[in-house]
């Protein structure tokens, strides 16, 4: 059976990059130099037809001026995965962000592809657009993540543990691996957080954001990273685990996604 695996070709240069695919954060770094990397996008592809890509480049931390000479370059790869090879299909144009003008906070650059996949996560159709509901949904997505963290705090690790399966099995099945992979994934994560990290409490200054067309929501800290943390008193560490939350159609709790 044809495995399509979609990457990025890409390179920055001086910026605080950040690359969204379908408004799923697939990477944000710091770049103080120049890099070009490939990196993996299948994860964020729920099913075949268009999808959304979106590069942004910001100052660098510790300024306030985007750099005239920063810009982000890219194109998307489409490869066959067989036997463990790679072989390439396809490959777009490259695009680049616009050179950077004086006062601008950021450089941005917006492109759709269309992709076949071989898989459909089964919930993504029966998912309602959140960005459509009239309700505030922080309340309910908050309380969501307070069951995961207080009972984390009593040493009941089974709801946190579940939303990780959950988020694995999902990932295994974008990225074509196979039992053992997703088990081996699913215990590396495990033995992190038992490796003496703890919970953290959520932030006071969350806030909702949303991905997939508006049928994602999760909360992020200050720092725009995902709320659900666990730090390392010892090592002076700290875990992000990116978490979203979705509502199913004739639901009215949030499930993990």
């Amino acid at each position: 059976m044809k495995q399509p695996y979609y990457q990025l070709d890409f390179s920055a240069l001086l910026c605080k990059f950040q690359i969204k695919v379908n408004d799923i954060e697939i990477l944000s770094l710091n770049l103080d130099g120049q890099a070009s990397t490939d990196i993996p996008i299948n994860a964020a592809i729920f099913g075949s037809g268009k999808q959304e890509i979106e590069v942004r480049g910001y100052p660098l931390d510790g300024t306030t001026v985007l750099n005239h000479e920063a810009y982000i370059r890219y194109k998307i790869v489409e490869q066959d995965v067989e036997n463990d090879k790679f072989s390439i299909i396809n490959s777009s144009e490259k695009y680049q962000t616009p050179q950077a003008k004086q006062g601008e906070p950021f450089i941005i650059h917006k492109t759709t592809f269309n992709a076949e996949v071989p898989y459909q996560i089964e919930n993504w159709g029966g998912l309602q657009k959140l960005t459509n509901l009239k309700s505030d949904l922080y309340p309910p997505l908050y309380n969501a993540y307070n069951h995961l963290i207080e009972n984390s705090k009593r040493s009941n690790h089974e709801a946190l543990f579940s939303a990780i399966r959950t988020i694995e099995t999902r990932n295994a099945k974008t990225m074509y691996l196979g039992h053992d992979d997703l088990q081996a994934r699913v215990k590396d994560i495990s033995d992190d957080l038992n490796s003496g990290f703890n919970v953290m409490d959520l932030e006071n200054k969350c806030k909702v954001e949303y991905a997939g067309d508006g049928k994602l929501a999760r909360l992020v800290r200050s720092d725009g990273n995902s709320a659900l943390a666990f730090s390392n008193s010892k090592t002076n560490e700290q875990l992000i685990l990116d978490i979203w939350f979705c509502l199913p159609h004739g639901k009215t709790s949030f499930s993990v996604f």
